[in-house]
């Protein structure tokens, strides 16, 4: 199945860690768009932000990065299989109402300032030049400004896990990528 779901994988043996997108998936294998590559049977430990962590040895490099096949067991098999197809036709019939494309940080724990001048420590899930998306347990109304790192923003929805802001002031083309930090 064609996808675009961003990640981060680490070669076993190695301490550095990559972004990456997963572009082509299946219950036992996935293509991804990488910067840095091994030779077939290296292992990949991956991790996709909305499919969570999977690890498998490099079948192939290609111009773009490298496949992996995937070691799972028959029931994760199973859900993985479920999960693709439901985003399969999350991505056929619904458009994402977050304006600007997705950027995952290199470095994702920043500082939450919070209303009351309370602070905490929190993750940055992705950003665009509109928002971002705020892992965090602490509680935060939809409303509050927030400052996340040194950038101002105002909470506009809740999650399970956290918050997505609107960034008080959007940034332009070009001001953001993944070394950004907010």
């Amino acid at each position: 199945m064609r996808l675009s779901l961003e990640g981060r994988y680490m070669l076993v043996g190695s301490t550095d860690e990559h972004t990456c997108t997963a572009i082509e998936m299946s219950p036992a294998d996935v293509a991804l768009r990488a910067p840095v590559s091994a030779p077939p049977g290296a292992k990949v430990v991956l991790y996709l932000k909305q499919l969570g962590r999977f690890a498998g040895p490099i079948l192939r490099t290609t111009d773009f990065g490298f496949e992996m096949q995937l070691e799972l067991t028959p029931q994760r098999s199973d859900k993985l299989a479920t999960q693709l197809a439901w985003l399969a036709d999350r991505q056929a019939h619904a458009s994402d109402k977050r304006n600007g494309d997705r950027i995952v940080p290199l470095t994702d724990i920043t500082i939450l300032r919070l209303p009351r001048g309370r602070e905490c420590v929190a993750r940055v899930r992705s950003f665009s030049h509109a928002g971002a998306e705020i892992l965090t347990d602490h509680p935060i109304a939809v409303g509050e400004e927030i400052v996340i790192g040194r950038t101002p923003a105002r909470v506009v929805r809740l999650a399970s896990d956290g918050v997505g802001c609107e960034f008080l002031r959007h940034f332009q083309p070009g001001e953001l990528d993944e070394t950004t930090r907010l």
